[in-house]
């Protein structure tokens, strides 16, 4: 009992080395767990495009993969609002791909989709005769069924863009009718 009063200090310090390393280990382990499980693995980016050569403007999507795992795509696609639009179909068909090929982001890579402005027209949902431009969501069904979902804001901006030119009657400039000239007033100016 003796040996325990007079080492007292350096047991107590021991004590407290192991505590700090179980602390340690158990705060790696949650933030190892945490990344394999509940973070969304997959990133998605919108751009508002123009070609430097023609002008046209176009919307780039890019799915990209922050894991080491290969993803599996079950679908693809782009919500408006709360409307979804599967887009795997002209996925594979701009990725020259058979209709039956299995979609994959691969480890650290990414996948690319270009719609054109008459593609992204089709993304317009239209309610009581109006048409309307929600919050943009590109959307990813992997393998498991678990729904990933990222904003393309840009897309966004280009669609209404689209839509306000749509609307625009085209004006007409008028000559005939022109300004009256601002009248003079009477008596000079003071001397």
């Amino acid at each position: 009992m003796n040996w325990i009063n007079e080492n007292a200090g350096v047991i107590i310090l021991v004590a407290a080395i192991i505590i700090f390393v179980l602390l340690g280990l158990c705060v790696w382990l949650l933030f190892y767990l945490k990344n394999r499980i509940a973070v969304q693995r997959l990133f998605f980016l919108g751009f508002y495009s123009a070609s430097i050569d023609t002008g046209k403007r176009y919307a780039d999507f890019t799915v990209g993969n922050k894991t080491l795992q290969t993803i599996g795509v079950a679908e693809i696609g782009v919500m408006n609002g709360k409307v979804a639009f599967n887009l795997t179909e002209l996925y594979r068909e701009k990725a020259s791909l058979p209709p039956d090929a299995k979609l994959m982001v691969g480890q650290r890579s990414s996948i690319t989709m270009r719609l054109t402005v008459d593609e992204l027209k089709k993304l317009v949902v239209t309610k009581n005769g109006e048409k309307r431009v929600g919050t943009l969501r590109m959307y990813v069904v992997d393998l498991s069924g678990t729904l990933y979902r990222g904003r393309v804001g840009a897309i966004r901006k280009l669609l209404r863009e689209t839509l306000a030119e749509e609307k625009k009657p085209a004006q007409s400039i008028d000559t005939s009718a022109e300004r009256p000239a601002p009248e003079e007033k009477e008596g000079g100016a003071e001397e």
